[in-house]
């Protein structure tokens, strides 16, 4: 049987997400049903590692990075510990009061499904949900704002 990996991971995370994700999208649009509607996520719209000028086809949208690595063993039997960053990045249109919901709903989306099923991601490792602070930052090109909002994922390999 193959090992699991970091590569594995990513495969398996990425997978669950774009299976997952635009559903929980949509139990948050129905249960609020408050005119603040949150856009799914393309399937396409899933960035490892890079940002480039492609992510400007995309509101929103999912950075997903590795954010640390620690190695610790001997040899054959070094283990590694990973943290992962997942974020959900919109732009923020409308009012202050529109753009702090969609903001929370974001969050609340990403947490409740990763939190609540993340042994679907996969059964080999013990993996830990921690909440990123959610961020918020202007284009470098034009005045827009964007907000970010995402979860931090830890866990080990060996």
């Amino acid at each position: 049987m193959a090992k699991y990996d970091i590569e594995n991971f990513f495969n398996d995370l990425e997978t669950y997400l774009k299976s997952s994700l635009n559903s929980k999208i949509t139990e948050i649009n129905t249960e609020k049903n408050d005119g603040i509607t949150l856009n799914p996520v393309a399937n396409d719209a899933y960035f490892f590692l890079n940002l480039d000028e492609s992510v400007a086809n995309y509101d929103p949208f999912i950075f997903y990075t590795i954010a640390g690595v620690e190695s610790d063993g001997i040899g054959p039997h070094t283990g590694k510990s990973y943290l992962i960053d997942v974020a959900l990045i919109m732009s923020n249109p409308g009012n202050d009061a529109d753009a702090r919901s969609r903001t929370l709903r974001y969050h609340r989306a990403l947490e409740e499904l990763i939190e609540s099923a993340f042994s679907k991601i996969t059964d080999s490792i013990n993996l830990k949900v921690n909440s990123l602070e959610p961020v918020t930052f202007a284009s470098q090109e034009d005045s827009r704002l964007f907000r970010a909002v995402g979860v931090q994922l830890s866990f080990s390999l060996s």
